[in-house]
């Protein structure tokens, strides 16, 4: 092997090892998550006079976490929701699932209270994620624009988590 070849591979090695940064071995069987998630999509909606509203929305996102490196740090997310206000009443629950570098996924079910934020429970984890359960809250960190039929939104959890 040519030395030059070895050290391509050499390179490709380590950047393969460093572009992930939580493998399972890295997760601890038990611990505290805080992270911040940005999200966007498309909302649907149905008004049937000014107390009766109905709608889903289905948003794409992006995790960070604190510190950097920790739980859901970097991963993509999709999420479906449905919400309703009928006679003054606001109720909204959905899912969500991350998704990692590693193509590792994670479920978990949001449920939104009649203020800016919510409760998350965790339902089921593949790869390094399997057995894993979480609990916690979610509230808004930054308002944005509204655009006619989409949905803008940073969320930050916060929770504990145990692997089973």
């Amino acid at each position: 092997m040519t030395s030059k070849l070895l050290a391509a591979c050499m390179i490709a090695g380590v950047i393969v090892a460093c572009s992930s940064p939580v493998f399972a071995a890295d997760l601890p069987r038990i611990g505290k998550f805080d992270f911040i998630s940005c999200l966007a999509g498309k909302q649907n909606e149905i008004t049937h006079g000014p107390t009766h509203i109905v709608g889903t929305v289905e948003m794409l996102g992006t995790q960070r976490s604190n510190p950097p490196g920790a739980l859901f740090d970097s991963t993509a997310s999709r999420c479906v929701s449905s919400y309703s206000y009928i006679d003054g009443k606001y109720a909204t629950d959905g899912f969500c699932e991350f998704v990692d570098g590693q193509g590792d996924r994670y479920l978990l079910k949001f449920n939104r209270l009649p203020a800016q934020g919510g409760t998350l429970e965790g339902l089921h984890g593949t790869g390094k994620y399997a057995g894993m359960k979480l609990r916690g809250m979610y509230e808004r960190t930054a308002p944005f624009p509204a655009t006619p039929g989409n949905v803008h939104a940073c969320v930050k959890s916060t929770g504990d988590y145990s692997f089973e």
